[in-house]
């Protein structure tokens, strides 16, 4: 028993320092988050949810840039 409580443990440390990779034959899927729309600027567009998916979107894409 304190042998499989040692092996979780260092698995969880590796897992967390990012030194465990997933085996090559691992099936992982990907998510994928949509860009956000395009702000048309007319009045009647609510604002505030518009802009909620741009930070959305950026928090999910850390390493998107504001070319865009």
């Amino acid at each position: 028993m304190l042998e499989e409580q040692r092996d979780i443990v260092t698995h969880t440390v590796q897992a967390t320092q990012g030194i465990l990779q997933p085996a090559p034959n691992a099936n992982v899927a990907k998510l994928k988050l949509k860009d956000p729309k395009p702000f048309d600027g007319k009045p009647t567009t609510p604002f505030t949810s518009w802009w909620e998916s741009v930070v959305e979107f950026i928090s999910f894409y850390p390493d998107s840039t504001d070319a865009q």
